[in-house]
């Protein structure tokens, strides 16, 4: 029993290895133990490998559940035929279990790479009904189409099953498809079912999702975060802050003042914020037009160490940001102050191994807007360019900074290579293949 808990501990946590040494040193494994392999391997391992124990120990419904994540991990559109044949050999024989709740709700899961018909036929299909089954669902009809009418009516099935924690789930996948926030905030606002953290947290998110295309969309989720804070029965939390401020980015001074003003009720209610409130925060200076946002930005960077928070490459590069956009309007103290805080940052960036394609993007930026064309800047681009290459970091963004800061040479560094069949070696820590190249 010890050993099948450490097994399932390790599967929790990732490491296959070491559940197949712990499985290795049992004198005789039993169902428990060959059900928890299975599950690692099916979470964590092969297709093959997941199948050959399966073959082995198909003796429990656990095993044939395993089996069905195996599926959904690594072969989602033959998930459906497995189950098929399952269900009908466990109908000729009682020595075969019988597909369960869970197994059906899995397979529902898997259904994000078919068609919205076939989750629908397998969803009606489904002799008895969960939670699970309702959100996952949902999920599926989201992930396969983008049709809102066949979402909505999706939603519509699901409604005699509402409660707070199926309708925030339900939300949390409709926000994923454009232009559905209304519908949601409708939706629970219809339900009858009392509103709690989880559910604004929720709408929260959507509306949030939804603030490139709608412009009011930031401040309704400020008007949700009033009801929160007027509801004497709740009290925000982390997520709450981080989608609030999240939503305010780029909607505005006033939205940068609400940014600000949401941080400080967070800090004054004692609630701990995480990196990724305080990363939003910076974006929201980063997005203003304020004066001095390198500066505010620097400020925020600087707190995080006595908060206990450790900046992540999305912090920093978001200071750069702010340095790069901070307009100086040929006040030389006002660029002055933004290129030697994007240089601290970088410099921060480049000690903790985090910089990437985007880090030198903005830098370049930052040198276009506030340093003046000068011998100095054109050796500072071949040390920064010798840099990129070096650690595989030429991307789109890269060679954009690139022009603007040198228009008329920056072609030379690239030592006669066309920019849409550069050395694999120069791009090759760009992880989003679209960026490496113009073409």
């Amino acid at each position: 029993t010890t050993n099948n808990t450490i097994m399932n501990l390790w599967s929790q946590i990732g490491n296959l290895e070491r559940v197949l040494e712990i499985y290795n040193t049992i004198p005789e494994p039993d169902s428990i133990s060959n059900s928890t392999l299975l599950h690692a391997i099916a979470r964590l391992g092969s297709f093959q490998d997941a199948e050959q124990v399966w073959l082995e120990n198909r003796d429990s419904i656990y095993a044939y559940n395993n089996m069905l994540l195996a599926y959904e991990r690594h072969r989602p559109d033959q998930i459906s035929l497995f189950y098929r044949i399952w269900e009908k050999d466990a109908n000729k024989s009682n020595l075969i279990p019988k597909p369960d709740i869970q197994s059906s709700n899995i397979v529902l899961r898997a259904f994000s790479k078919a068609s919205h018909t076939e989750v629908e036929a397998f969803f009606r299909s489904m002799k008895r009904y969960t939670s699970v089954s309702y959100t996952s669902y949902v999920a599926a009809v989201c992930s396969t189409t983008g049709n809102r009418q066949v979402i909505m009516d999706a939603v519509e099935q699901c409604s005699d099953a509402f409660d707070a924690p199926t309708l925030s789930n339900i939300v949390y996948s409709l926000a994923k498809v454009p232009s559905m926030a209304s519908f949601c905030e409708s939706t629970v606002r219809s339900s009858n079912v009392r509103m709690t953290l989880e559910l604004y947290n929720a709408l929260i998110y959507a509306w949030f999702r939804e603030t490139r295309s709608n412009t009011e969309a930031a401040w309704r989720a400020m008007d949700l975060y009033a009801e929160i804070v007027q509801d004497t029965a709740l009290e925000p939390n982390v997520k709450t802050y981080t989608n609030v401020i999240s939503a305010l980015k780029g909607r505005g001074d006033g939205a940068l003042e609400k940014a600000v003003e949401v941080v400080a009720n967070m800090e004054a209610a004692s609630t701990r914020g995480n990196i990724h409130v305080y990363t939003a925060l910076i974006q929201c200076y980063s997005l203003s037009s304020h004066p001095h946002k390198a500066r505010e930005a620097w400020n925020v960077l600087q707190r995080l160490d006595s908060l206990g928070l450790q900046p992540n490459i999305v912090t920093y590069n978001s200071v750069i940001n702010a340095c790069e956009h901070t307009r100086s309007f040929d006040d030389f103290s006002v660029a002055e102050e933004a290129l030697l805080i994007a240089t601290k940052v970088l410099e921060e960036i480049r000690l903790a191994s985090l910089a990437n394609h985007v880090t030198y993007g903005s830098f370049l930026g930052v040198l276009v807007n506030h340093m003046p064309e000068s011998e100095t800047r054109d050796k500072l681009l071949q040390l920064i360019f010798q840099k990129i290459v070096h650690e595989g970091q030429l991307s789109r963004l890269v060679l954009k900074g690139l022009e603007g800061a040198a228009p008329q040479t920056w072609k030379l560094l690239l030592e006669g290579y066309d920019v849409d069949n550069l050395p694999e070696e120069w791009t090759r820590n760009v992880k989003d293949v679209k960026a490496r190249y113009i073409a």
